[in-house]
């Protein structure tokens, strides 16, 4: 009796796996779920975690129908700057196409910010300025905004363009919570004295 049921066990078992499976495929290639997880990581700062979980949401699947085009287009943005972050130099050329060829102004703006950084870390000031001075400010934080004035400012002060540093210095000394705030009173101080205002740079 056992074996005259095998096939209907045999069959059963199949069935039952083919559901599990397509039940666990669903999971892990839900794209929203892993966008939010990716999207969590980036947040806590863990780059190197985000990085692949935002990856898989676009190389390759670009024609995926289950895919939004809205979520592959985030995901490749965040894809870059996780790259960026980790200071990979394979992704200035992947921030410059994604500048260059999306359409999508506020990310634009943002991976202009996040290439200025880049290049910021990496002591190339210039080609930091470049992209700080085509990043529109309305899309970024209030933190955001007040790092990228710092270091623009610094990038100014080291190129010795002191007039483009000096109210860019000026405007985050008076953010007393801001953690440049006693850098920024210092090279204001500092321009201010070479500039012989002396009230200027003692008050800094």
């Amino acid at each position: 009796m056992m074996y005259k049921n095998a096939p209907v066990l045999v069959l059963a078992i199949l069935v039952s796996s083919h559901l599990l499976q397509a039940q666990s495929t669903k999971i892990y290639n839900d794209p929203d779920a892993d966008f939010k997880t990716a999207k969590e990581l980036y947040q806590q700062d863990k780059f190197a975690l985000a990085y692949p979980l935002f990856e898989k949401l676009y190389v390759g699947d670009v024609r995926q129908s289950n895919i939004p085009i809205s979520v592959q287009t985030e995901a490749k943005y965040y894809s870059i700057v996780c790259r960026l972050e980790l200071n990979d130099i394979t992704a200035v050329t992947a921030a410059q196409e994604f500048i260059e060829l999306e359409h999508n102004a506020p990310r634009i703006d943002m991976m202009c910010y996040h290439l200025g950084e880049y290049y910021y870390k990496h002591q190339k000031f210039s080609e930091a300025l470049d992209y700080y001075e085509r990043t529109n400010v309305v899309n970024m934080s209030n933190d955001e905004i007040a790092n990228m004035k710092f270091h623009q400012g610094y990038a100014y002060f080291t190129l010795q363009r002191f007039n483009d540093a000096k109210p860019l210095f000026e405007s985050i000394s008076q953010i007393s919570s801001d953690p440049n705030y006693y850098a920024a009173n210092y090279y204001y101080g500092y321009i201010a004295f070479s500039e012989k205002k002396y009230p200027q740079a003692l008050t800094s």
